[in-house]
């Protein structure tokens, strides 16, 4: 019954109305007649994509675009991979970051493995243009609590992250170090009803620029509504005490949309700004997760 009402209002609305707004009088109505159908023939596309695939039962997870990581543990025996594009502009500078890939297997239920592999930038000002890759990431991620199927304050899902940055060679021109950069992040989670969730994430990483160490903690709030498996929103508040050896605390706030067309894979657009000590600091982004069975 519901499709059939889906359908009903797809016929109204994008054939009664849309389709009468582009037919044309100073078209040959034969070529009117083709220009309907190919645009019937990409609405009814999309509309099956969106409204009856079979994802519209399954929520696919993943730890992007968001700062805030989710609780979810990959299937043991699964490889999910998930990599996507992010464009900054600060100041005078425009960066370009391309890959942002993390490959995930798991090991067994509550255990999997997280491979970052290196992302390259491309930063752009008014004088020069700089070019070069990150270090690669190492992590186990643990889910140590399940929560049920509702809010309870003290039975929230909890999982931990442990990995590290792995040194490739210092550069000067990408952001490659000569040692190991530890991290960890404390990951909890409550159902908050059906669709909604809250979640948060305490991290710490020990860091290093320019052959100088310091310490990096970090935290994030994100509020989720997962709309019937193919549509999610998500909008979040994170910040680091210290972002970079040369700057003090800074804030951003993101916000985005997840659509899952299939139970394998979905994509994310998002976007978001800073708040303090960012130098105006604006981002949007793109990305896909694909999950291997």
């Amino acid at each position: 019954m519901i499709i059939f009402l889906n359908l009903w209002i797809y016929h109204y609305f994008f054939i009664e109305i849309f389709f009468s707004n582009i037919y044309s009088s100073n078209i040959d109505p034969g070529m009117n007649d083709m220009i309907i159908i190919k645009y019937q023939k990409i609405f009814i596309l999309i509309y099956l994509l969106i409204f009856i695939s079979p994802a519209s039962a399954v929520i696919l997870r993943a730890d992007r675009p968001e700062f805030t990581l989710n609780t979810d543990i990959i299937p043991a025996g699964q490889v999910q991979s998930e990599t996507g594009y992010t464009y900054t502009k600060k100041f005078n500078e425009n960066e370009h970051k391309i890959g942002e890939i993390n490959v995930r297997l798991g090991l067994i239920s509550s255990l999997e493995w997280i491979f970052g592999i290196n992302s390259y930038r491309v930063a752009e000002t008014e004088d020069k243009t700089t070019s070069g890759k990150d270090d690669p990431s190492i992590a186990l991620k643990i889910k140590l609590v399940s929560s049920p199927n509702r809010f309870v304050l003290w039975e929230p899902n909890m999982a931990i992250l442990m990995g590290t940055m792995l040194p490739t060679g210092k550069s000067e021109t990408d952001t490659r170090q000569n040692a190991f950069q530890p991290l960890g992040k404390i990951i909890i989670s409550w159902p908050l009803n059906r669709i909604m969730e809250l979640g948060t994430n305490l991290n710490y990483s020990y860091k290093i620029e320019n052959n100088i160490r310091f310490s990096q903690p970090s935290g994030g709030v994100s509020l989720r509504l997962n709309y019937s498996g193919i549509f999610s929103l998500f909008t979040e508040y994170y910040g680091y005490r210290q972002e970079t050896i040369h700057s003090g605390r800074t804030d951003y706030i993101k916000g985005g949309i997840i659509i899952t067309p299939l139970r394998i894979a979905r994509i994310d657009i998002y976007g978001g700004r800073g708040l303090t000590n960012t130098g105006n600091n604006k981002y949007i982004g793109a990305g896909i997760v694909f999950r291997y069975q």
